[in-house]
């Protein structure tokens, strides 16, 4: 059974054209209130909140510099993306979690389906991070990490200059 509840406003003649919002509520008849001594029902789990500001981000091991060399020596250029000469930046965004293991990569921003599978590999084999901080204690937090995917040209050959002999 349903039961409908209105509330009502004395001031409504004041206000001519003008009728209040009704408030409805519903109330079901045959719930079930969960309380402390009912051992039977469980309570959900409230998800896990995952933090986007922390007063201490989270670091790689070695700092921002280290990040950047492990990333470099980790990162494969796709043939695809070589033989089409595709170059960009995909943004990555994970979670280093309370333990700094990285999880739940995803691409934030693209740039072709070979170079976001192929940064989010190198993401997800990251080793293991120190975790962000928030009130001293440490939380699971996001994280956005460009990868620039460009392509190296070798430098062009110069002629070899010839040598003038200066006492000539």
């Amino acid at each position: 059974m349903i039961k409908r509840i209105k509330h009502g406003f004395p001031a409504v003649g004041m206000f001519p054209g003008w009728l209040p919002a009704v408030a409805v509520a519903f109330a079901l008849a045959n719930a079930t209130p969960l309380c402390a001594a009912d051992t039977s029902a469980q309570i959900p789990a409230t998800p896990e909140q995952i933090y986007v500001a922390v007063e201490q981000q989270p670091e790689f091991p070695g700092g921002i510099s280290s990040l950047m060399q492990w990333v470099a020596s980790h990162l494969r250029y796709p043939e695809a993306m070589v033989r089409d000469n595709i170059q960009g930046r995909p943004i990555v965004k994970f979670v280093v979690g309370t333990d700094g293991k990285v999880r739940d990569a995803q691409i934030v921003k693209g740039i072709c389906p070979e170079g976001d599978a192929e940064a989010v590999r190198v993401v997800m084999a990251m080793p293991d991070w120190i975790p962000g901080k928030k009130d001293g204690r440490a939380v699971p937090c996001y994280y956005n990490l460009p990868i620039t995917f460009r392509i190296q040209t070798p430098p062009a050959e110069k002629e070899p200059e010839v040598l003038k002999n200066p006492f000539d």
